[in-house]
């Protein structure tokens, strides 16, 4: 683990960012997060990888969040471009 307590050098090893985010979900965070945000989480990393931070991201419950909140929230900067 880094200083930061993230598992490093899963990068590194050619894994696809869903494999990676699902490492990172169940790695880093405790009690782990469930995997079947993966998708949304995905959306956001697209959205601010291509500029659109403020994109309005909705889970299945309605609760929708910027896409840049859930990257900063959920530590994912590791995934912006």
């Amino acid at each position: 683990m880094g200083d930061n307590g993230h598992v490093e050098g899963v990068s590194a090893h050619k894994l696809s960012v869903r494999e990676r985010l699902l490492i990172h979900l169940t790695c880093n965070f405790f009690p782990p997060l469930n995997p079947k945000c993966i998708p949304y989480l995905e959306e956001a990393i697209e959205a601010v990888n291509s500029g659109d931070g403020e994109k309005a991201i909705v889970f299945p419950s309605g609760t929708e969040f910027p896409a840049s909140k859930i990257i900063d929230e959920l530590r994912l900067e590791d995934f912006i471009d």
